[in-house]
């Protein structure tokens, strides 16, 4: 109880939330006829008693990731992921809730963040500092570690997705698990190595414990509609629209003024020191006098053409807008060029960084999103387990004893599917025997069991029933590169 806090002014549970934590099937299949008292229904009542209290505790992940669950959320076994200390790390940006931001991903997603995308649990807008997560999955290794299902079942059929990329996404502040705001969604171009447009997008509905579909995939060229701004952003960084422009130098024939700005609302603007605002040349009716004078409000906004900006002095009888644009003078200029050029040599080697593991990755589209729920997305293209042979499998390690495997999953190499096996279908393991295949489990140890491409081929076609001599990994693994490496996919 040590790790538990009691939250003693918790808002109601919603319907979401009941639905989410009721699990009476397990109940069911135990039901015995007893008396009333010990009857589902008296049960039911008292596990929805249960239920309310246990709805006030906050449960923190091992993976220093904030999560609220209520109780023994039935998510804890549907995302299971099999290996103990493995998996997929977040990136976690920092970001102003009330301004357009756009965020890179190493590997070249860009993911665009309107402002008022975040709402509070109660569905008020949030302002001020949010904490956005964001982690793709791309190939075997990623699904596996990952614990997310990549099945879906449809008409009384289970398929298998082929994955063009899959993401997770959510929010945070001070903490506190955010929604998303349905009338800003968050648009994310996903980068991507597999063409074409068989892939459709689905959305993982943890309550329910499926993937839903939502729509036919959207595909990009690999930078279509992305401006040079937005490749700039180095991966992890936020910014706001424009992240830094080259500094003006003040001209001396024109007038300029100093005034004091919200550094939050125009980061832009503080990038250098000692900004002016030196008055357009079309500004006919300036006077300096303006600028001397006390003012009641000074405002600032930005103009359309992302260059200039107005500034308006104004009391209670009158008010006076110039258009002005910020410069620098003196040494002032001279740093903030110093400044301004090496931003730029970082931001090529950013670029140039990340076009490298674009080529590397073989990411040539990008698969657009329009996420509004946080949670988990896919763009996937549901298959069949492979055909061509049917057997008999015997999992075993190299001493023939034999391994107790709650799982088995089966790779082709080339293709971005993870086939999964229960032991109900071991004595029906199907596989095509024309593909490279690796098949693995993990053991009661934590501990993978690979049985590789080389291994396969060693299987005689004429044989019903085979024995799969694995090969149990000894040394503890620590991420999912180890995991990619050790199963040579």
């Amino acid at each position: 109880m040590d790790n538990e806090k009691m939250n003693k002014n918790r808002e109601n549970l919603s319907d979401d939330d009941l639905r989410e934590k009721m699990n009476f099937e397990k109940f069911m299949n135990e039901y015995k006829p007893v008396s009333f008292y010990k009857t589902w229904k008296f049960y039911a009542m008292a596990g929805l008693a249960a239920l309310m209290i246990s709805g006030t505790f906050l449960i923190y992940n091992a993976d220093n990731d904030p999560v609220r669950n209520f109780g023994n959320s039935r998510e804890e076994t549907f995302i299971n992921p099999p290996l103990q200390g493995v998996n997929v790390a977040y990136a976690v940006f920092e970001l102003n809730a009330i301004s357009d931001t756009i965020l890179n991903y190493p590997n070249g997603s860009v993911l665009h963040v309107p402002s008022n995308a975040f709402l509070d649990q109660k569905g008020n807008p949030v302002k001020g500092k949010v904490e956005l997560s964001y982690r793709e999955f791309h190939d075997a290794a990623d699904f596996f570690v990952s614990g997310i299902p990549m099945t879906y079942d449809s008409a009384g059929n289970r398929y298998h997705f082929e994955s063009a990329g899959m993401f997770e996404i959510k929010a945070f502040k001070n903490g506190e698990a955010l929604l998303a705001n349905g009338n800003e969604q968050i648009n994310i171009q996903m980068a991507s190595d597999m063409n074409g447009s068989r892939f459709n997008i689905y959305f993982l509905d943890t309550a329910a414990r499926r993937w839903e579909y939502m729509k036919e995939d959207v595909v990009l060229n690999a930078f279509q509609g992305i401006t040079e701004n937005e490749r700039g952003i180095g991966p992890g960084v936020s910014s706001v629209v424009p992240p830094f422009a080259a500094p003006q130098k003040a001209n001396s024939n024109n007038p300029r003024f100093d005034v004091a700005f919200d550094k939050k609302q125009f980061p832009e603007l503080v990038v250098y020191g000692g900004v002016s605002f030196e008055v357009s040349k079309d500004e006919q009716n300036y006077d300096p006098k303006l600028a001397m004078t006390d003012w009641d409000n000074v405002k600032i906004e930005r103009c359309p053409d992302g260059v200039h900006y107005l500034v308006t002095f104004s009391n209670r009888t009158e008010s006076h807008p110039f258009k002005v644009l910020p410069v620098f003078a003196g040494t002032d200029y001279a740093n903030a060029l110093n400044l301004y050029n090496a931003k730029m040599k970082a931001c090529e080697k950013e670029r140039s960084a990340n076009k490298k593991m674009q080529t590397s990755r073989g990411s040539s589209v990008r698969r657009e999103f329009e996420v509004n729920r946080f949670g988990i997305w896919n763009s996937d293209c549901p298959s069949s387990l492979p055909k061509g042979k049917i057997i008999v499998a015997k999992f075993m390690d190299e001493q023939k004893n034999k391994l107790d495997l709650s799982h088995v999953y089966l790779v082709e190499k080339g293709k971005k599917a993870m086939f999964t096996y229960l032991p109900q279908t071991y004595k029906t393991f199907t596989y095509n025997p024309v593909s490279q295949n690796v098949v693995w489990g993990v053991t009661k140890e934590n501990q993978l069991a690979i049985f590789n491409v080389d291994d396969f081929a060693k299987i005689k076609p004429d044989k019903d029933t085979s024995e799969f001599s694995m090969h149990i990994t000894e040394m503890k693994i620590t991420s999912v590169g180890e995991v990619r490496k050790l199963l040579g996919i």
